[in-house]
């Protein structure tokens, strides 16, 4: 007599991917939750406030969630994917078309020695093995994307050389010191979109503060509107390094 019942279900399995499913919830609401705060230090979205030192660093957690995100789903995710290269999305620009790639001389100088770096040390030793190793199949997936990225970026890169002397108006690449209203002071420094560094205010010079410091000079005052309020800003120091 055949069974018309189904096979008892894996009890393990079960478990697994109820974890799995947790997991991924919990980090998504994770990633939305800094998302919301990391808009307000890259210029992505146009006409959002400025970010303050402690916002700033939301930026550097969410890329981390997101990351986190990705490992633990492919921990709770059975593969057979018959040894084909693992699919990942592509990098995107946070360039609109059209829109100038501007780098500083030492912005560009970094990113073609991450990518000799890649594609001469770091890319020979994952393909040594990628063939027998899940793992360093996806990583190197991943890392075939950010050579892409690089090589892209380098191509439609714009250096933009540092001001010979002393120079009192803000540019692209300057470092600019601000005093706030409440006389607290911020220095941030307007470079391209893939050499905005967060923890060291680095901002991109499509983000808002920067794009309302461009072109203003030594001693000059802007309203700015913050997360937390408008404020006063007071250009006290211009450098270029």
């Amino acid at each position: 007599m055949v069974s018309l019942a189904g096979a008892a279900p894996n009890t393990s399995t079960m478990r697994e991917q109820r974890a799995g499913g947790g997991l991924r919830a919990a980090i998504g609401f994770l990633g939305k939750s800094m998302k919301r705060r990391r808009k307000y230090c890259t210029g992505l979205s146009r006409g959002e406030a400025a970010p303050s030192p402690k916002t700033a660093r939301w930026g550097t957690l969410y890329n981390a969630a997101n990351a986190i995100g990705y490992w633990v789903s492919k921990a709770f995710t059975k593969e057979d994917d018959g040894g084909q290269p693992p699919l990942v999305a592509r990098l995107q620009s946070p360039l609109r078309s059209g829109e100038r790639n501007y780098l500083t001389p030492a912005g560009a100088r970094k990113l073609r020695e991450e990518l000799e770096q890649l594609a001469k040390v770091k890319r020979p030793s994952l393909l040594a093995v990628a063939r027998t190793d899940d793992q360093a199949r996806q990583q190197l997936a991943v890392l075939d994307q950010r050579l892409a990225y690089l090589e892209e970026s380098l191509r439609t890169a714009e250096v933009q050389p540092m001001p010979l002397g002393e120079e009192n108006r803000v540019r692209f690449g300057a470092s600019v010191t601000v005093r706030e209203s409440s006389g607290e002071t911020t220095t941030y420094r307007l470079v391209g979109v893939d050499e905005t560094d967060l923890d060291r205010n680095w901002i991109s010079w499509q983000s808002p503060v920067a794009r309302a410091l461009l072109n203003r000079q030594l001693g000059e005052h802007v309203t700015f509107t913050f997360p937390a309020g408008k404020s006063e800003l007071e250009i006290t120091k211009i450098e270029y390094t």
